[in-house]
């Protein structure tokens, strides 16, 4: 090894690698075939292997064949070669990234961005691995820092990549692209080079080749260094902030079964503290998210979180943003999940309604819900309550129904969401409107479209969190039909 390339691994090993990678642990490292994955590939190797670190962390190599160019069969190839070479496990992954794209209609390398790192985290839960590498470089720091610049992004974004976020790891950061192909050529390995990365159809592409150089060349030679301790600075503020919104979000913040509550007392902060507990209501009610290569995760851009700011503390206000739905009620914002983003990965809206089964389990986006002759163990009936309620369908739920009435129903019990019509029979066999009830039970608006329901038809035959309506009850001793919802994994 050259003096170079070895100042560079003793500087990591001093530093970055015991950081980020404590011992015992196993890692995934994510492998492309350039010379960036491939130099962090030998690095962890040889600090993993390493006698003096007991228990020494694991190693295993991932590579993902995007298929999108000739030479992607022979790139996978090398990464073999790399693990037949440091005796070390490859995992591979093969997948049409343009069809991918085109299916989720997303753009081709934000489409492969989130497969990758869906497929990573199917492969460390497979592994065994606590930790994801990855090779991003001092120069990709600096790209993305410009990048969310230009596009108007906020102190977070302008952050840039952490070095360890969610598990996924970047002890690379403080490198530059230069070290690293000097570092594969002092240690003899062979790496490719991606040609699509020489495109400037891109953005990034276009600020690495263009942009950096310029500003290189008549601005500050240094610059990447000089974007990467802007990017260090600001995510320490970052972290103290994190920390200050952490003994506020318990103070204005409830996570209830329709999303989350922000109350409006929350506007009293400063706006740097509101944006920020804005963001994490977001977050939080949209559901959890493979992590971007940026490392911050998708999320709110500066001026939706500007938006929420200024007219999210108005009662009646709605929005609706990327993945949630943003409504403003009487004393609070409720930011819940879209429901679409609710329904994917579930079962499709198309699928709705599901027809109440008798005797067997049907799945729904919520849990399994079926109709018994006998209550299931574990079951509650939700008992009356006088005064105000804040119901929830979530848990174990039951009703008692009469079977001779729904023997009676011109159309088939099912389980759905509101549809415009519905309505409700009280004693009597008067009707309220489904949205009466919901105001009448403190269903709040922004909960109704995805609260489930019993229905045949307009009538509305239980809503699971509620008592069942008087008038299908069952009179005693007479046939009792129990509709079972079991909704506990929400």
């Amino acid at each position: 090894m050259t003096g170079r390339s070895e100042r560079l691994y003793a500087r990591l090993r001093a530093s970055a690698l015991p950081a980020l990678l404590p011992s015992g642990e196993r890692v995934l490292a994510a492998v492309s075939g350039g010379p960036d994955s491939v130099a962090l590939a030998h690095i962890l190797w040889r600090y993993t292997a390493e006698a003096a670190r007991t228990p020494a962390p694991a190693l295993i190599l991932s590579h993902i064949n995007h298929g999108a160019r000739p030479e992607a069969a022979a790139e996978e190839e090398s990464v073999r070669e790399l693990g037949r070479r440091l005796d070390l496990p490859v995992l591979v992954r093969r997948f049409d990234a343009k069809a991918y794209a085109r299916e989720r209609r997303m753009g081709f390398q934000a489409a492969a961005r989130e497969w990758r790192y869906a497929r990573w985290r199917e492969d460390m839960a497979a592994a065994g691995c606590s930790l994801l590498a990855t090779a991003h470089h001092r120069g990709d720091q600096a790209e993305t820092v410009l990048h969310r610049l230009l596009r108007g992004g906020g102190a977070t974004g302008l952050a840039g990549i952490r070095p360890e976020r969610a598990g996924v790891i970047r002890p690379l950061l403080e490198v530059s692209k230069d070290e690293l192909i000097a570092y594969c050529a002092a240690e003899d390995l062979p790496y490719a080079v991606d040609a699509s990365n020489l495109t400037k159809a891109y953005d990034r592409n276009r600020i690495r080749l263009r942009l950096l150089p310029l500003l290189q060349a008549e601005y500050n030679v240094r610059v990447e260094e000089a974007l990467s301790r802007a990017a260090a600075a600001l995510a320490q503020d970052e972290d103290y902030f994190a920390a200050v919104v952490g003994e506020k979000w318990p103070l204005y913040a409830a996570v209830t079964a329709v999303g989350v509550r922000l109350s409006f007392a929350a506007w009293r902060e400063p706006p740097a503290i509101l944006a920020r507990l804005l963001r994490r209501a977001a977050a939080e009610a949209a559901g959890p998210a493979a992590p971007s290569s940026g490392g911050t995760g998708p999320g709110l851009s500066y001026a939706q979180v500007e938006l929420l700011r200024r007219e999210g503390d108005r009662p009646g206000w709605k929005q609706d943003l990327p993945g949630i739905t943003a409504l403003a009620e009487r004393e609070a914002l409720v930011l819940a999940p879209a429901p679409a983003a609710a329904i994917r990965g579930r079962v499709s809206p198309a699928l709705l309604p599901v027809p109440a089964a008798r005797a067997a389990w049907q799945t729904l986006f919520w849990g399994r819900a079926a109709l018994w002759s006998s209550p299931p163990q574990g079951f509650a009936l939700t008992p009356p309550q006088a005064g105000p309620r804040t119901p929830d369908w979530r848990g174990r739920l039951l009703a008692p129904l009469a079977g001779e009435a729904l023997a009676l129903l011109p159309d088939p019990p099912v389980w759905r969401c509101r549809q415009a019509g519905d309505r409700c029979r009280q004693s009597g066999g008067w009707h309220k409107s489904l949205k009466n009830v919901c105001q009448t039970e403190g269903i709040p608006a922004s909960a109704r479209s995805l609260w489930p329901l019993l229905a045949a038809g307009a009538e509305v035959l239980w809503i699971p969190g509620l008592p069942p309506f008087p008038a299908w009850r069952p009179a005693a001793g007479a046939e009792t039909v129990y509709a079972c919802a079991d909704f506990t994994e929400i």
